[in-house]
């Protein structure tokens, strides 16, 4: 359900690095009608990253969050 604000961040040589890491923000939308069908105990929403580094590095995240009313 909902919608990423972009499926991809490219991070470039030149973004300042915080604490170590890179980082970005993503915003995620329901529409009015997903927002009704979120049900009185929540709906459980899993986010996959993935990243690769073009010289062959590859990692993968997940992320879990419940979405209330």
């Amino acid at each position: 359900a909902g919608e990423p604000k972009r499926r991809f961040t490219l991070f470039t040589p030149e973004q300042p690095v915080v604490n170590g890491q890179l980082q970005d923000e993503v915003t995620w939308t329901l529409s009015s009608a997903e927002k009704k069908q979120v049900g009185p105990n929540g709906l459980l929403v899993r986010f996959y990253f993935s990243v690769l580094d073009h010289r062959g590095g590859f990692d993968l995240a997940m992320r879990t969050l419940c979405v209330l009313r």
